[in-house]
């Protein structure tokens, strides 16, 4: 559709957008703008702005999830660590109190009821830890 200067003018002023006086400018040529041409790049233009503001949004809900998924594994793991860590505390101080007591390996294996391989290996350690603290 072709529009004399004025009628562009009028939709310019009604429409109250830069971009589309600019896409008017564009599109014409001499005293005759293609309109339904003008309209049409400011159409493409108004959808390319608002696919990368929906980019922009998106992109920051996905890293928003992603902190609190990564909080929360790392929370949870965290706390295994820390449980782990506890019991193989307890049981280095349990089995370091049967040492001092003068047990030996296979009478603390038997008293937990866990196998002398894990005892010993626990065991050494104890011992080393209570050789360290008479020092």
């Amino acid at each position: 559709m072709l529009l004399a200067e004025e009628d562009c003018e009028a939709i310019q002023v009604l429409a109250d957008s830069k971009k589309l006086q600019k896409c008017i400018v564009d599109n014409r040529e001499g005293k005759v703008t293609y309109m339904c041409k003008a309209i049409k790049d400011w159409e493409e233009e108004n959808i390319a702005i608002g696919e990368k503001r929906g980019v922009k949004k998106g992109e920051k809900r996905g890293e928003k999830r992603g902190e609190k998924r990564g909080e929360k594994r790392g929370e949870k793991r965290g706390v295994k660590k820390g449980e782990k860590q506890g019991k193989d505390e307890l049981l280095l101080s349990i089995v370091s109190k049967k040492i001092i007591k003068g047990k030996t390996i296979p009478e603390i294996a038997e008293a937990l009821e866990m196998s002398e391989d894990v005892i010993a290996r626990i065991y050494r350690i104890a011992e080393k830890q209570i050789q360290e603290k008479m020092l």
